[in-house]
């Protein structure tokens, strides 16, 4: 799953969820998120690769008028665990993702990711072994192709157990857990900050950064938190996997450890998807009392002393000793002597210039070149 996917269809998802209660008129019914992160958005018939809806706008009016009530999104393994990856003229995307579903008066459907289309196969030109194939704009992430398929009586009985499990704060600790338990120290394991509201360009100036929701509670909230916490994780895990950075330990990695390293990321992975999903569906009760953060700034302090960690903010509130203070006496003291010694040394130069010609000629010189200097680094 790319990043601009998961951006993309939470976008679709929040406006068209708007839309169908009546919360934003059909001309905003565009989200910035979706319309920033595709070029080419298709639906295709699954049976016979006609082409169905060419933008998102007409995707959700129509599907209003069909009764459309609602949308959420739920994990791609979740509902098609034995999906077949080949569909007619479509490869089918079918690793874990979150699948947008649509719910009417008397079905579901789901709006299915497609991979490909597939294409005719083109015979290589010259030496077979010198053709590396044709470039195809498929490949580009901003091509969004999709399919609609209905849901059957089990598949809709899996999104409302889905639904009516959640409890965000054991899901914070499921979270936690999962992220802690990485084979390899990382930077960013224990580092959370919490947040109201995400953010597609969290780090342009203001007014440029386009906010998930438009009005947002002074609350922090948990889902939006742990996105945050996701992000930094799997920066820092491709900053470590990255084939440059030379001094990360996994250059050095065997293959036992290559593969732990890849089951933890397959664990983070999974959980993010579930993540997307229940911020989808129910981002309204994951808001946190002051509280409720505090006890768990507190829990993440400790955990970071636990795993050896030294935590930031201790840091930071670790008071340095005050300097020793100097009576005025002291002060007055000391003075006395540097200006005694300075009047000697003054009066021991003006005796040798008077006696030796050559010493004038010495501190003439060097005066000279004391203003030459000086006048030199101005």
């Amino acid at each position: 799953m790319t990043d601009n996917y998961w951006k993309f269809i939470l976008g679709l998802q929040h406006n068209a969820q708007q839309f169908f209660k009546d919360l934003t008129s059909h001309h905003t019914v565009r989200h910035h998120w979706s319309i920033r992160n595709h070029d080419i958005f298709m639906v295709r018939n699954l049976e016979d690769s006609s082409l169905v809806y060419d933008s998102i706008d007409a995707l959700i009016f129509d599907l209003f008028h069909q009764g459309a009530y609602d949308c959420s999104l739920y994990p791609f393994d979740l509902l098609f665990p034995k999906f077949e990856k080949i569909q007619s003229n479509f490869l089918l995307e079918i690793n874990n993702y979150p699948v947008l579903i649509f719910k009417l008066r008397h079905t579901n459907i789901a709006l299915i990711k497609i991979e490909r289309e597939v294409v005719k196969e083109i015979q290589p030109i010259g030496d077979p072994r010198e053709f590396w194939g044709t470039l195809s704009t498929q490949d580009v992430s901003n091509y969004m192709l999709f399919t609609l398929i209905p849901l059957n009586l089990e598949q809709n009985k899996k999104i409302r157990i889905f639904d009516s499990c959640l409890n965000w704060e054991n899901f914070y600790k499921q979270t936690q857990e999962i992220i802690r338990s990485t084979p390899y120290q990382f930077y960013g394991t224990y580092d959370i900050s919490f947040i109201n509201n995400l953010h597609l360009y969290p780090h342009e100036e203001e007014g440029c950064t386009f906010p998930l929701l438009e009005n947002p509670s002074s609350q922090n909230n948990l889902a939006f938190t742990l996105f945050q916490q996701f992000e930094t994780l799997q920066i820092n895990l491709r900053g470590f996997k990255h084939p440059r950075n030379e001094m990360a330990e996994y250059q050095n990695f065997d293959l036992e450890e290559i593969n732990k390293l890849n089951l933890y990321e397959e664990s983070i992975n999974q959980q993010f998807v579930q993540l997307i999903c229940h911020t989808a569906n129910s981002y309204q009760t994951s808001y946190i009392s002051v509280k409720t953060q505090n006890e768990l700034e507190k829990e993440i302090i400790l955990c970071k002393k636990q795993s050896g960690l030294q935590d930031s903010s201790v840091i930071e509130n670790t008071t340095s000793p005050e300097p020793e203070t100097i009576s005025g006496w002291r002060a007055l003291t000391t003075l006395f002597i540097v200006l005694a010694i300075l009047l000697i040394i003054l009066y021991g130069l003006f005796l040798l210039v008077q006696k030796y010609e050559f010493a004038q000629f010495l501190l003439l010189i060097t005066t000279i070149l004391s203003v030459l200097i000086v006048i030199g680094r101005k």
